[in-house]
């Protein structure tokens, strides 16, 4: 098999993603799924590896799951038809489609999935990725406002990608002018989302117009379960023929619609919103071991011995209360930039200007040693220092609100400024800070992941307390035009004599 545009793709490094954000306001993300079908002598012997141990195994060199070569053709085909485009340029994938205003630019590494799509049609911006996720092939696209019809024709054309087992009866909807037949992915185990929708067929399978139309907005944007009205009779979902539940479970609600209630703008604003977060991390999933190799290898180490290195933490109760507390301070710095950096009002979460890396999440245990709370001579008196962690975090807050950005609308005024004193404070004799943070550009940029782009990670901030021997570090990446923010690592370094 020929892997298409092998020869012409650009690499995953050179995909623009300052330029990207700059104008791109998602609205909506869509994932489909389907089984990769392998050689039957390939599979055989991935059978065959499951009953043995990959490092006692001559039949591979290295994890077959992970450079699995994936001919996206079938797909680019469906596009070019749909869309009128020449296949041999989509194929070469620099740009050109047969069609002014409209381009076509992939992105890929060394043949092996995935592949990312740069996809602009006029004002329509759509973000693909293409690849696999253990032994399922993933197309994943997150699109702006300008590309909702797109979104919505892709959710058609692309249905086939379902596997038949997995799929209720073809349905027709109503996609511009013309009446189309789609197949709805109808999974009861399915992950990609958090969001679940479960609506009842009757038992002659064919839906109302209000339930089509909802399909037609919630198909491939949540874990959508399609029930026969046989399958639910004398169960506890209470449903019937056309009707539909929705649970959102990012905000711990449950929505009922009658048959012939269709579902409101609003729920839907914020379906597909929470569907940009599903996509986007699903993206990152599928590109990470391409992007870097060697530290996805280590990742997958690491996760197989998960468990022992837990059992370890456990004998060290500050550790243990150390990575709960940096747990929650991630939720606290997501929450913070999210609530500071959005123009929606009906669902804050739409486009994650901030994300964590999991090596930042999950560091090595002795990094969070000596974290806590320690005493400090200030002033003469033996104080309790502040909590370095805290520290990391809150200068993580301001310095995201300081940097100088963009200016926008008409200059604010220069607001006056009231100082003042307290009557019988002395001045401090001892002037040093408690503590200080540093930025600065690291020795050997690298690349990470946000929100399915890659980004190259090349600053890193480190903080420290007065009389603390390391200071507490990490790096990232931040876009002063867009507003985004991405934290990788976290380490201890030698403090900062300057």
């Amino acid at each position: 098999m020929q892997y298409p545009a092998s020869n012409t793709m650009y690499s995953l490094q050179a995909f623009p993603t300052e330029k990207v954000l700059k104008d791109f306001i998602p609205y909506r993300g869509i994932i489909f799924s389907s089984e990769i079908e392998l050689p039957h002598a390939e599979m055989k012997a991935l059978h065959e590896l499951e009953f043995t141990s990959l490092d006692s195994s001559s039949l591979f060199n290295q994890n077959p799951v992970e450079s699995i070569l994936i001919d996206i053709e079938p797909v680019l085909e469906l596009i070019a038809q749909e869309w009128n485009y020449v296949l041999d340029l989509l194929k070469e994938g620099k740009g050109e489609t047969g069609i002014n205003d409209h381009s076509w630019t992939m992105y890929s590494n060394n043949k092996i999935s995935p592949v990312i799509v740069r996809w602009n049609m006029g004002k329509a911006r759509i973000h693909l990725v293409m690849g696999n996720d253990h032994m399922q092939f993933k197309c994943i696209a997150i699109g702006n406002i300008e590309a909702k019809d797109v979104l919505e024709r892709l959710t058609v054309i692309l249905g086939s990608l379902h596997d038949e087992s997995g799929c209720a009866d073809e349905i027709e909807v109503a996609i511009g002018d013309t009446i189309q037949k789609i197949k709805l992915g109808s999974f009861t185990d399915m992950s990609d989302f958090k969001t679940e929708c479960i609506l009842v067929m009757p038992n002659d399978s064919k839906l109302n117009d209000v339930r089509r139309k909802d399909c037609v907005q919630l198909a491939n944007s949540c874990n959508l379960v399609i029930l026969k009205e046989s399958e639910v009779i004398g169960t506890q979902i209470g449903l019937r023929a056309n009707e539909m539940l929705i649970n959102i479970r990012d905000i711990s609600r449950s929505f009922n619609y009658p048959a012939d209630i269709n579902c409101s703008w609003e729920i839907y604003k914020i379906i597909h919103g929470l569907s940009i977060l599903d996509a986007g991390r699903e993206m990152n999933r599928i590109i990470f071991r391409a992007l870097d190799p060697e530290k996805a290898k280590r990742f997958n180490t690491q996760k197989q011995r998960h468990k022992h290195d837990r059992i370890a933490e456990n004998d060290d109760p500050e550790i243990m209360e150390r990575k709960k507390f940096l747990s929650e301070s991630c939720m606290n710095i997501i929450k913070f930039i999210e609530s500071h950096n959005t123009s929606n009002q009906v669902h804050p979460k739409r486009w994650r200007k901030i994300t964590i890396g999991g090596d930042f999440r999950n560091p090595k245990p002795g990094i969070l040693k000596g974290t806590s709370p320690a005493k400090i001579m200030l002033h003469g008196d033996v104080m309790t220092g502040p909590d370095l962690i805290e520290l990391l975090v809150d200068t993580v807050m301001n310095l995201r609100s300081n940097l100088p950005g963009p200016k926008e609308g008409k200059p604010k005024e220069k607001k006056l400024k009231i100082k003042g004193r307290i009557e019988g404070v002395k001045q401090a004799e001892d002037t040093s800070k408690v503590f200080d943070y540093k930025i600065e550009t690291i020795s050997k940029p690298y690349f990470s992941l946000h929100m399915g782009m890659p980004v190259r990670v090349e600053q890193s901030l480190s903080i420290w307390r007065k009389d603390d021997s390391q200071a507490l570090a990490c790096d990232l990446w931040f876009d002063l035009d867009s507003g985004h923010l991405h934290l990788e690592n976290l380490y201890r370094i030698k403090t900062p004599t300057t």
